[in-house]
């Protein structure tokens, strides 16, 4: 049944890219799987979106419609009950806290995660048979359970797992699909003496749902494609996977958006302070090892283009995925006010984006659009007081508790910097670190109001740093000053007219 939706996608020329928090909610990723390519929903962070356009009163009426077609309704409800607002929200109120993810998750948390990547899937997947698939950070390993379950009850038809050894996530998604208890080893910083590990969690899906009721859904296993920058880290999960071969690979260049992989070994700062990538030797992505393994393969990074098609075609691969443009079109999540700058901005050579070493509490480099009144602005970053009440970028360490016994606790880089060093974290990590979750809420027009400052999160935005694409769409667009997702699939493709 796997390999049912695996040949599907390898005739798939065109992967959107999964983008959070919220930037390919479901919209997005349907409107591509319309046309014949395939939308992927952003995992990360689901189940922070759903609360809360919960609490703006679901104006849509999409999740009522996700919810409704949900397979365990007792854990919607649930959901449901906690954060929806008929009326809306309040202006100038705080949305209600969401729980942060950890190793020991209570059960509003599970149902929350489970529905709302259901719900991600499921609208994306809604009244057509195009292809969606779900993208999730490896780094973000304590909801990976919880997440994989949700979008396998919607049928989702792939995974796409970068930022991280992803080696796990096959095994899980197997026990989930012959409804067997499944496991996911978290990484376990070093602290009061004990050594850096693992943490196993578990999950018993037969707990929520029936063997009966998972089996009238007549699920088909989705395959996992693997996010990687070189061959190295394809050789790592690999060695991980035990001599099973993966799904595929996505390639992903230094150019695209979000989190980037590291350069390997030491590595030179440019004039700005961005890391230098040696493509030539270290940090050489080698397609030709993609194309001898033998697998699927797509490349990502600076592929908007039908000359990036056609090359990534000629190296063997399957074809290319696309992040930035998708992101600017008018079927993505971010506001709409930042989505038409952005598009003014590249057409008038005012668009740039930086690689920041210390802004991702993950430790890896992220882009960031420099646009003032944002957090890449020295001032707006300074400004702002400092909290973690999200905490998806958290890191998880060993401590004892007040009895003495081992235990985990949690700490990130972004929250105040008291409570970070009294957690064992370094000074040094706080210089510059960003708090990634509240800012892409921000981006997507769902960022907490803070009652201390008077206003609501600022934003973050990130992007690749190739924005040619403009150029050959600026004919596309409306009277909203945005084009839509179809446009940039005929681009590609060579359709446009």
């Amino acid at each position: 049944m796997r390999l049912t939706k695996l040949n599907r996608l390898i005739n798939t020329q065109i992967l959107q890219g999964g983008m959070g928090v919220g930037v390919s909610f479901w919209k997005l990723p349907r409107a591509v799987a319309l046309r014949g390519q395939a939308g992927t929903v952003s995992g990360t962070g689901a189940a922070l979106v759903v609360p809360r356009l919960l609490q703006e009163g679901d104006k849509d009426g999409s999740i009522a419609r996700a919810k409704a077609a949900f397979p365990i309704p007792e854990l919607a409800q649930m959901v449901w009950d906690r954060y929806y607002h008929e009326d809306g929200i309040v202006q100038n109120k705080q949305y209600k806290s969401i729980p942060m993810p950890d190793h020991e998750p209570k059960e509003l948390k599970r149902a929350l995660l489970i529905f709302s990547s259901f719900a991600a899937v499921y609208l994306a997947k809604e009244g057509h048979k195009g292809l969606i698939g779900i993208n999730l950070l490896e780094k973000l390993q304590a909801p990976h359970l919880y997440e994989a379950l949700g979008a396998m009850l919607a049928d989702v038809d792939f995974f796409a797992v970068g930022a991280g050894i992803g080696d796990q996530f096959p095994k899980m998604i197997d026990d989930f699909y012959r409804l067997e208890v499944a496991s996911y080893n978290i990484d376990v910083k070093s602290g009061d003496g004990y050594d850096p590990g693992t943490y196993e969690m578990t999950f018993d899906p037969k707990t929520v749902i029936s063997r009966q009721d998972f089996q009238r859904l007549g699920i088909e296993k989705p395959p996992c494609l693997f996010i990687v920058s070189t061959p190295l880290a394809a050789k790592a999960i690999l060695r991980g996977m035990k001599g099973v071969l993966p799904d595929g690979f996505v390639v992903e260049g230094d150019r695209a958006g979000g989190h980037n992989a590291r350069p390997r070994g030491d590595f030179p700062l440019n004039d700005r302070g961005e890391p230098v990538y040696n493509l030539e030797k270290k940090d050489n992505p080698d397609y030709e090892y993609f194309r001898d393994l033998g697998l699927p393969f797509w490349i990502a990074g600076e592929s908007c283009s039908p000359e990036a098609l056609q090359r990534a075609l000629d190296l063997g691969a399957c074809g290319v995925q696309i992040g930035t443009a998708f992101s600017f079109s008018r079927e993505s999540g971010i506001l709409l006010e930042i989505k038409q700058r952005s598009v003014r901005d590249g057409l008038d050579g005012k668009y740039d984006v930086y690689t920041s070493l210390t802004a991702s509490p993950t430790g890896y480099p992220f882009k960031m659009v420099m646009r003032k009144g944002t957090l890449w602005e020295l001032k707006v970053y300074e400004d702002r007081i400092r909290i973690c009440d999200i905490g998806y970028l958290r890191e998880a360490f060993w401590k004892k508790d007040k009895n003495g016994n081992k235990t985990i606790g949690w700490r990130c880089s972004s929250e105040p910097i008291e409570d970070y060093l009294g957690k064992g974290g370094q000074i040094e990590k706080t210089v510059g670190s960003v708090c990634v979750c509240n800012g892409l809420m921000a981006t997507i027009g769902l960022g907490q109001y803070r009652k201390n400052e008077g206003r609501r999160e600022p934003q973050l935005i990130t992007s690749g740093d190739d924005i040619r694409f403009l150029q050959h769409l600026q004919d596309k667009l409306g009277p909203d000053g945005l084009y839509g997702a179809g446009d940039v699939i005929d681009y590609v493709l060579g359709l446009a007219a």
